[in-house]
């Protein structure tokens, strides 16, 4: 009976503990091609799961505006955008991180641009652009083909500095799903109280047979 009675629990437990499993998804950058002064290593973006399911995202945050999508109370579906750089010369770990939905982007004056959509095969599509305090980025691809077109850095002057018409390049990669945060699918207030329904009916069973 006890036996029955926890089997019957726990089921309920797994059940409500389902709709809760995910907060957000993540994407992980994998560097394929260096560029001729500054190559990516790694980078991380994290959006909510409602923008996932959704299939796409559309974000301008900061983007030449006085105040971001904190100050303002809208919310960013892109949860955070990093991405890790190289300096080939000196090997200096050069990183630009933005949050937007956060106190310092609101203050720091950052942005945050993107279009992007979620491939079924796990990629990406679009563009992102991110402009921290001292590094910034331009990027844009489609599946296995993204391409850093442009990268600005405060660490050095000159070349890559922002101060010359020629782009820098950073390389390129791809964003591929961590499939460990995909969403798990949750099920319905009606299929809860189904299985609640159920649940309580063989408790009732299972005592009248007892006794």
């Amino acid at each position: 009976m006890r036996q029955i009675t926890r089997a019957l629990a726990a089921g309920l437990i797994t059940l409500l503990t389902a709709t809760s499993a995910h907060a957000s998804v993540v994407y992980n950058w994998q560097p394929a091609a260096g560029g001729e002064y500054v190559s990516t290593s790694s980078g991380r973006l994290v959006v909510t799961d409602a923008a996932f399911l959704a299939g796409s995202v559309q974000v301008d945050f900061g983007s030449g505006r006085e105040q971001s999508s904190f100050a303002t109370g809208d919310l960013s579906p892109i949860l955070s955008a990093a991405m890790r750089f190289r300096h080939e010369s000196t090997g200096a770990d050069l990183r630009a991180d933005v949050h937007p939905n956060t106190h310092r982007f609101a203050a720091s004056g950052l942005s945050l641009v993107a279009n992007l959509f979620f491939g079924d095969d796990g990629f990406l599509i679009g563009n992102l652009n991110v402009f921290d305090a001292s590094e910034n980025f331009t990027s844009f691809g489609a599946g296995q083909s993204w391409s850093i077109v442009d990268f600005n850095s405060d660490y050095f002057y000159g070349y890559c500095a922002g101060r010359h018409n020629r782009e820098c390049s950073a390389g390129s990669g791809y964003w591929v799903l961590d499939e460990s945060t995909v969403p798990v699918s949750t099920p319905d207030m009606s299929s809860l109280l189904a299985l609640a329904a159920l649940s309580m009916f063989g408790l009732i069973l299972v005592r009248r047979r007892t006794f």
